[in-house]
């Protein structure tokens, strides 16, 4: 049995003095005294995990976020369908590379505190492990560097950056964090997997390209004005506003460009003509970009208004070779659309502003149809009918991700995502989320409303804590993989 240090002293031998007899004595019952109690706790206590009592006592604190990790919350939980996606770039915040996964630990201290929205930003020049997730469940630390924010994989090189604006430093180390390389000043924005290349931005060159394949990793300029949407098979496409009244009716232009700079080329140029009234529009911009084999889909509109919201905007279809642009909607529609090619007929999924579900378009013979998939968010975490879903845009199917009872185990049944403040004053939200065939990983932070931050209509929130969770999709088992 284990005694507090007053209770093990009670069992030392005391010199005994007659002067001291009365002295003695209380100190003998004192320390029996002292004894009971600590056997009373050990009692009331025995059976109980250190996690129980540590909740007594934080009671605004879920039980997992107590335990060590990675801990297991859901055993044998609820699986979800695997589904089939495109195979993506392996660049970002959690990044698939052999059979393992890999990703930055991070802690309270740095975030910036505060954040509208709870939109925080990372406090730069602070030393962080890279943490890597193994297929056999396992997790370690590699090395601690200042990198922060996205990431990239290639050759068995991490190419990281210190910052997530263009005044960082980009730069690269081995699998163990040593031979370390600056590259440039700036930002990643993005990594082609097939070719080795990084697309990058800082204020004296625009967006530039790295060859990651070529000696001392070429750096090209690709555009001053540009701004990044997407890259494929050697080619970036980006996009650029032009100023004026035209801009704010809806004129906006997709441009593309090799990596090596060269075939700069405008594949369409759309016609102002979204808006009558272009005193409260914003400029156009693009809002989502999707590839096919064949072609490219986006939508776009302005963003306007004291509460910085899309106006409603038109979705266009544009050949790859740039000939034969068209405009596939009527009227104003939402900035959330996905695309089915069949290779007979294609369809177009989109809704308006106060449709419940998305509308489908077929596009050889302009037949509209309602169907039932909720008007939700593409490739984003819903919260919906008291489960987490995501609508995926490469199938259009809606899958379920964290379900009734996933949320149950989380203890977050009643306070995830959610506009009001509940009893505790606690708002949890779920982001950063990526898919692999195996595993879905998302980030849960928990904040608490920052009134005094408030700007306006504006809500700012104070950071709390943060998780890293992952659930296997094959097993439905849910493992906390991090937290502070």
């Amino acid at each position: 049995m284990r005694f507090c240090h007053l209770c093990r002293l009670s069992q030392e031998r005391v010199p005994f003095y007659k002067g001291d007899y009365m002295k003695k004595i209380f100190i003998f019952v004192f320390a029996l005294f002292l004894l009971c109690a600590c056997t009373k706790q050990t009692e009331e206590t025995a059976g109980k995990s250190p996690i129980s009592v540590q909740t007594q006592t934080e009671p605004f604190r879920k039980a997992w976020e107590l335990e060590d990790t990675p801990h297991v919350i859901v055993p044998g939980a609820e699986k979800t369908e695997k589904i089939e996606t495109r195979d993506k770039n392996h660049f970002g915040e959690y990044v698939s590379y052999g059979n393992d996964f890999y990703f930055r630990q991070y802690k309270k201290r740095d975030y910036n505190e505060t954040a509208l929205g709870g939109n925080y930003t990372y406090v730069s020049d602070r030393k962080r492990d890279m943490m890597c997730y193994t297929e056999n469940g396992k997790l370690k630390a590699l090395f601690s560097d200042n990198g922060v924010g996205s990431f990239y994989i290639y050759e068995d090189r991490f190419f990281a950056m210190t910052k997530t604006t263009p005044d960082g430093e980009i730069y690269s180390v081995d699998m163990k964090g040593e031979n370390r390389h600056a590259l440039a000043e700036g930002c990643i924005l993005a990594a082609d997997d097939k070719r080795g290349f990084l697309i990058c931005q800082n204020e004296d060159l625009g967006l530039f390209s790295v060859n990651l394949n070529s000696v001392n990793w070429v750096i090209t300029p690709l555009t001053l004005k540009g701004s990044f949407l997407a890259i494929e098979d050697g080619l970036v496409y980006y996009q650029e506003s032009p100023e004026g009244d035209e801009a704010r009716r809806g004129k906006v232009l997709l441009k593309r460009i090799s990596t090596d700079g060269i075939g700069d080329t405008v594949l369409v140029q759309t016609k102002p003509n979204l808006y009558e009234d272009a005193s409260t529009q914003g400029n156009a911009m693009i809002r989502r970009f999707y590839l096919t084999p064949y072609n490219i889909y986006f939508s776009y509109g302005s963003i306007a208004g004291t509460a910085a919201m899309y106006q409603g905007g038109g979705v266009m279809r544009v050949p790859k070779d740039g000939i034969g642009a068209q405009k596939l909607t009527d009227g104003l529609v939402g900035e959330d659309f996905f695309v089915k090619e069949s290779g007979f007929a294609d369809y177009l999924y989109f809704y308006e502003a106060l449709d419940t579900v998305y509308s489908c378009k077929n596009l050889t013979t302009g037949e509209v149809t309602v169907t039932d998939i909720p008007s939700m968010p593409v490739d984003r975490m819903v919260v919906k009918d008291g489960m987490v879903h995501w609508l995926n845009a490469d199938t259009g199917m809606v899958e379920t991700i964290f379900s009734a009872a996933d949320l149950q185990a989380l203890a977050l049944t009643d306070h995830l995502d959610v506009d009001e403040t509940t009893e505790e004053e606690y708002l949890y939200a779920l982001k950063n989320t990526v898919f692999s065939e195996q595993f879905v990983f998302t980030e849960l932070y928990r904040h608490a409303p920052a009134p005094e931050e408030d700007i306006g209509w504006r809500t700012a929130y104070r950071l709390v804590s943060r998780a890293v969770l992952v659930k296997d999709r094959t097993t439905g088992e849910i493992k906390v993989l991090d937290v502070f």
